[in-house]
């Protein structure tokens, strides 16, 4: 999944760990009556990267463009902008920091260091994070779609996982990565899962995981919309509704004003399913 949309960033946030909690989730009511704006659902990263090719424009933590951001001394990979931001992502950079050390500045693909952060996520009990979407509802990393059946048999995404394993055990090590069956499962759901985060002028600067809001499926006429603050996703109702039932709230994961046959093209390769 992966959608590209924004919401006006908060002034007032220096960056996003003032603005947004670890583990914050905020859902509405099931049931309740829906205005048009109103806010359904927040979600923060369950594993989240900036762009590579924004290295040094944009804060690795929260994702904002900032001048004189500070690198990090020990990976020399990844750029901060205050103690705050560095101190909010340690806990998976220092996971990856002396492996991207290793690398010497040759910073792996966006796609391999987002499944990287999920795989040492994981090993460190991450498997166990739920995302709460409302009160008798949370989501883990175990619950996502793979699609491994449709992966298995596209050539080409058959060859980008076997280049992205390659990568993979050199910048991890083969010793820590899962079994090739586990990681094939994790390289699904990382590709048909994955938001495409934006700034507020729609550039994307970031790919993301978010448990909670993984569960909204696509239509080429959403009622609702995803947009960012820093690295949290916000969806909001596109229109009035009687009533939240999760089971109807749809997203478009792709850009609506494309031909019908566009559309279909773009979410049978990216997602293994057409829209009728």
């Amino acid at each position: 999944m992966s959608v590209e949309s924004t919401e006006e960033s908060l002034e007032s946030c220096n960056n996003n760990s003032t603005c947004e909690s670890e583990n914050s989730t905020h859902s509405k009511v099931l049931g309740k009556y829906i205005n048009k704006g109103d806010l359904l659902l927040t979600s923060v990263p369950f594993a989240y990267v900036l762009k590579g090719n924004l290295r040094g424009q944009h804060c690795d933590s929260c994702l904002r463009k900032r001048p004189g951001l500070q690198r990090c001394s020990g990976c020399a990979s990844c750029y901060y902008c205050n103690r705050e931001c560095q101190k909010n992502s340690w806990e998976i950079h220092k996971k990856e920091c002396s492996k991207l050390k290793k690398l010497k500045n040759n910073l792996p693909p966006d796609t391999a260091r987002l499944i990287a952060r999920v795989i040492l996520k994981l090993k460190d009990g991450g498997g166990e994070i739920e995302e709460k979407i409302d009160n008798s509802w949370s989501r883990k990393f175990e619950d996502l779609m793979n699609h491994s059946s449709e992966v298995k048999e596209d050539i080409s995404r058959q060859e980008h996982f076997t280049s992205l394993l390659v990568v993979l055990q050199k910048y991890l090590g083969e010793e820590n990565l899962p079994s090739s069956s586990e990681l094939f499962e994790i390289y699904g759901k990382v590709l048909v899962n994955s938001f495409s985060i934006t700034d507020k002028d729609l550039n994307s600067v970031g790919i993301g995981i978010y448990l909670a809001a993984s569960i909204i499926d696509h239509s080429c006429k959403p009622n609702a919309y995803a947009s960012f603050i820093g690295t949290q996703v916000y969806i909001r109702a596109l229109y009035d509704m009687p009533e939240l039932d999760w089971k109807k709230i749809r997203i478009s994961y792709i850009d609506v004003l494309n031909t019908a046959k566009k559309r279909n093209e773009e979410l049978e390769r990216g997602y293994f399913f057409a829209c009728s």
